[in-house]
């Protein structure tokens, strides 16, 4: 945290008029998610972040059917909170989480709504296996086609989307918010990210 945001917490009647950089924003606004910890046979990990507008944003399929769900950030990840499913659609695969952590916690990145063309470059972001001392992972791609299922838009990327991706944010060349990851990896033959206007539907 820099030492702006640590004087504006300690001394709120006299707040410093900051802004976030890039590096910032991108890493406060991504979050690992799992569900049913509590239960080895049952538990999974995903990735989630907070978009302007909308809220905490996730994969559904990382949180569908949990007894329990847990948001935590890497930088403290013994600080958990705890999260439920506020709305979702399977087969949109997209979910949005109530939550309990502070607003001074996290940022949010920036939808951008707009149609993208295949060849434009694009950023996977998220914590595909994710362990003590685990980063957040940027991975380089391009927009390689669009495909419509069950009447929901997915844009399939050429970089991996990995177990763990599943409900990370892709964002254009401006960290805006185009899609969030789905599916990818060695076992399947492409990597698809739906398309984030699809979260209206919700």
């Amino acid at each position: 945290m820099s030492l702006a945001r640590r004087f504006n917490k300690l001394f709120t009647a006299n707040e410093l008029l900051i802004g976030n950089s890039k590096g910032e924003i991108r890493d406060l606004s991504n979050w690992v998610v799992e569900k049913d910890v509590s239960d080895p046979s049952l538990s999974s990990q995903g990735s989630a972040f907070f978009l302007k507008n909308y809220g905490l944003v996730t994969a559904c399929h990382c949180v569908d059917g949990a007894k329990s769900i847990e948001i935590y950030h890497p930088h403290n990840p013994s600080k958990r909170y705890s999260a439920k499913i506020s709305k979702s659609c399977t087969r949109r695969d997209l979910a949005i989480l109530s939550h309990s952590i502070p607003n001074d916690e996290f940022l949010s990145l920036e939808i951008f709504d707009q149609p993208t063309r295949t060849g434009e470059e694009v950023r996977i972001l998220g914590y595909p296996s994710f362990g003590p001392g685990s980063g957040l992972q940027i991975r380089d791609a391009k927009i390689v086609s669009y495909q419509t299922k069950s009447a929901v838009k997915q844009i399939v990327v050429d970089g991996k989307i990995n177990q763990g991706n599943s409900g990370g944010p892709v964002v254009d060349h401006f960290d805006r918010v185009i899609g969030i990851a789905l599916k990818g990896g060695s076992d399947e033959a492409i990597n698809i990210a739906i398309a984030i206007h699809e979260l209206k539907g919700l």
